[in-house]
């Protein structure tokens, strides 16, 4: 009888996984150890190993499908060994779903559960970016292969910000406040259906030229499905751009262990009054919204004028 390869069990992701990628074909050769398939988790993705040398004889879970400890997804044998005719309790052969795949349900059931818990209050500010766009033209026009963004930018300014809002670098477990080690940002990146929230660490000591190549990186590891459980913990506040569409403003919600969140929309050019003239200038609005138990609405206030000053004065050196 052919040996099933089984779904170990998933500390990360109790609830479950997605299978995301087979890494052998049925019919090729395996090795007892080697990795056959990925799944993702709620935080990374992890191989599947062949819990014995053969065949794959049977792949009978599609990619993109749910699986959960125990489900069996494969078989391993000598071609022509008999296959069970189903799998064994747990497991499910060519399944279809309806619901939410395993990272994207755990995402939706966590931030359900932070919007619940948290009482929020939201602050909205506008900011001149005549100077933004003047500095990323220049950076980018001096800089051949190398493209500056907005989100560079942003996560530069917010480094050096929270560094003085300690308050902003806690987040509240049941009664307990628990503060984060480091000035680390977060920003939001969606595949299709799925959002991820990968983190630059230690934001407030680097420099734009280093965030900027790291944000590449993670972004390019987020869409080859590579992040790592560190790649994605520890933010002390998640920016979300949507600025690429025409979108002016929306409200972000707040990760469960965050305290803010940063909503940026789309620049686009508004008339607005300087020195008593109106004139059109290219305005972007955010929206910062926070958890009103660790954060008043005073403070709030005060973070969002100075980073409206810092993108307006493009201070980025």
């Amino acid at each position: 009888m052919a040996d099933s390869i089984v779904v170990p069990e998933l500390r990360d992701s109790p609830e479950g996984a997605t299978l995301i990628r087979w890494l052998k074909k049925a019919g090729q050769e395996v090795e007892l150890g080697e990795p056959i398939a990925e799944i993702e988790l709620d935080k990374a993705v992890k191989p599947i190993e062949a819990q014995s040398t053969g065949v794959l004889l049977d792949r009978v879970v599609d990619e993109e499908q749910v699986v959960r400890p125990g489900d069996v997804i494969g078989y391993i044998g000598t071609v022509g060994e008999t296959l069970p005719e189903s799998p064994p309790a747990g497991g499910r052969k060519r399944q279809q779903t309806a619901g939410l795949s395993g990272h994207q349900g755990t995402i939706a059931k966590r931030v359900t559960a932070s919007a619940r818990k948290k009482p929020v209050i939201h602050v909205n500010a506008s900011a001149d970016m005549t100077r933004v766009v003047a500095f990323l033209d220049t950076y980018n026009s001096q800089h051949s292969g190398v493209e500056m963004r907005y989100d560079d930018l942003f996560i530069f300014a917010l480094g050096r910000l929270l560094k003085r809002f300690p308050g902003f670098c806690r987040y509240m477990r049941q009664e307990e406040v628990v503060c984060i080690s480091g000035i680390n940002v977060g920003f939001a990146v969606a595949i299709e259906d799925r959002l991820f929230l990968p983190v630059i660490k230690d934001a407030d000591q680097k420099s734009i030229e280093d965030i900027s190549e790291e944000f590449e990186q993670l972004v390019n590891r987020t869409f080859d499905r590579c992040l790592t459980t560190d790649d994605l913990a520890g933010s002390c506040l998640i920016v979300s751009n949507l600025g690429m569409y025409p979108i002016d403003s929306f409200d972000a919600i707040i990760y469960p262990q965050n305290s803010a969140a940063l909503a940026v929309g789309a620049v686009s050019k508004r008339p607005v009054v300087v020195d008593d003239e109106i004139v059109i200038r290219p305005m972007m609005r955010m929206t910062l919204t926070v958890d009103h138990r660790l954060i008043n609405g005073k403070e709030a206030a005060v973070f969002m004028t100075r980073l409206k000053k810092t993108l307006e004065k493009a201070a980025f050196g």
